[in-house]
């Protein structure tokens, strides 16, 4: 089925019913996802802010599956995008690493 999201709590609401289609109690769903039972009462109750990565790890643990559409969005345009996030981040990572204080010999 497909849902518009518009709001935080749209996806809680989701999150709520495809739990309890698979007759998963809060506590078995966030122990089977792999986050605190805690943050799915969180993100089922709508709060407006969650960690995105914790998130996506319930989403993808109960089966659903998220779709952005935008008109104003070619895939190269996108994939672009990525290749500059991702060299970005390597950079970000080699100047931690960098500054990390090295082992004692």
């Amino acid at each position: 089925m497909r849902i518009v999201l518009k709001k935080a709590s749209d996806a809680g609401v989701a999150v709520r019913v495809v739990r309890k289609a698979q007759g998963l109690r809060q506590d078995d769903a966030a122990g089977g996802t792999g986050v605190g039972e805690s943050f799915m009462v969180r993100v089922e109750n709508g709060a407006a802010t969650v960690r995105w990565d914790k998130l996506f790890q319930v989403l993808e643990g109960l089966g659903i599956t998220v779709v952005l559409e935008s008109p104003d969005i070619s895939g190269e345009a996108f994939l672009g995008e990525q290749v500059k996030l991702a060299m970005r981040q390597a950079r970000r990572e080699g100047a931690l690493a960098s500054r990390a204080p090295e082992e004692p010999q």
